[in-house]
């Protein structure tokens, strides 16, 4: 599991897919940080169409890959909510800051723009797996269901 803890840390950007209420997908890449219990949080503007999903139904799907190797990829099933207190919309953005490596915005400057902060809770992850031929070549794949613990 080294290697999908080395993936999440090393990925700065994931897919968060959302579906609206007549059943459409929508999906967008964005930058993201995560904390000690894998809750993944990023910023957006809450007229986006994913933002928008996301107030209806709660919900998003997350895949975290690296799309310049074969390897494997995080999906997170989550919960997902809008950051409302303050303490908790600091500490994100100093994950965010450290990630950066520089100010992305300080408490104050943030809540003077439209942008919000979102926070994905997740409720299942998995992993991708394969079944190879004599060949290596694959026959098969499929998900199994990890724990938090496998990533951190």
């Amino acid at each position: 599991m080294d290697n999908l803890h080395h993936l999440l840390e090393t990925s700065l950007f994931a897919a968060v897919a959302t579906v609206d209420e007549q059943g459409n997908p929508w999906n967008m890449p964005t930058f993201y940080v995560y904390d000690k219990d894998l809750n993944l949080y990023w910023s957006s503007h809450p007229d986006s169409k994913h933002s928008i999903n996301i107030e209806k139904s709660g919900k998003a799907f997350i895949t975290i890959y690296n799309s310049l190797v074969y390897s494997k990829a995080i999906y997170i099933e989550a919960d997902v909510n809008v950051l409302s207190d303050a303490s908790e919309i600091k500490s994100t953005l100093n994950l965010i800051n450290e990630r950066k490596g520089r100010e992305y915005a300080t408490y104050e400057d943030f809540i003077d723009t439209p942008q919000r902060l979102y926070k994905a809770c997740p409720l299942h992850i998995w992993t991708n797996e394969s079944s190879k031929n004599s060949k290596r070549i694959i026959i098969k794949d499929y998900r199994v269901e990890i724990t938090k613990s496998d990533l951190l």
